[in-house]
């Protein structure tokens, strides 16, 4: 996800669906019954180079808990950008 400052008004709605997309593969797992870990997301961000270096790409593990996830993604926010 592109998180530098012009796709601020994106952030949220990108966060909200990632967070829908996992629920509804998770239960389509189970429906399944299929091995609950069986289904990963990673949510990596990304920023442009007048970021700190830390910043430039961060990225969550892969996770099979969509709590796991939303922490992660509760962290990130938007920076940097030519404006």
């Amino acid at each position: 996800m592109n998180t530098t400052v012009s796709m601020s008004h994106l952030s949220h709605k990108c966060k909200y669906t990632v967070g829908i997309t996992f629920e509804r593969a998770s239960e389509i797992s189970k429906g399944r019954r299929m091995n609950p870990d069986s289904f990963q997301i990673q949510f990596a961000v990304y920023r442009n180079c007048n970021s700190l270096q830390d910043e430039l790409l961060q990225s969550s593990p892969w996770e099979t808990k969509l709590h796991n996830l939303r922490a992660f993604m509760n962290t990130v926010n938007v920076d940097g950008g030519w404006g």
